[in-house]
């Protein structure tokens, strides 16, 4: 699954779908801007003030376990603070 780690990066990622540009999406991931986080990795609600567009998240396993992210508006949220990134997630619009 692919987060971006900030809100700037959601943009960019969501306008590079639009576009169906695959390398745009490649080199934000080469870059670190998009973090490849396995599903179920557990991750810590830090803010969901704008639920509609998603909330702050701390990734709490792999390999960017103590990253702060952004988990688009498109996960199924629970009303949890912490809880496992789902394995399917459609990112088209």
């Amino acid at each position: 699954m692919l987060l971006p780690a900030t809100e700037e990066i959601l943009e960019e990622m969501r306008s590079c779908e639009a576009a169906q540009d695959d390398l745009g999406i490649s080199l934000m991931v080469a870059d670190e801007k998009l973090l490849l986080v396995s599903c179920g990795t557990k991750v810590k609600i830090l803010e969901a003030a704008k639920p509609t567009e998603g909330c702050k998240v701390r990734i709490l396993g792999g390999q960017f376990r103590r990253r702060k992210s952004v988990c688009p508006s498109r996960l199924p949220f629970r009303p949890r603070l912490i809880f496992q990134l789902p394995c399917q997630l459609a990112f088209q619009s």
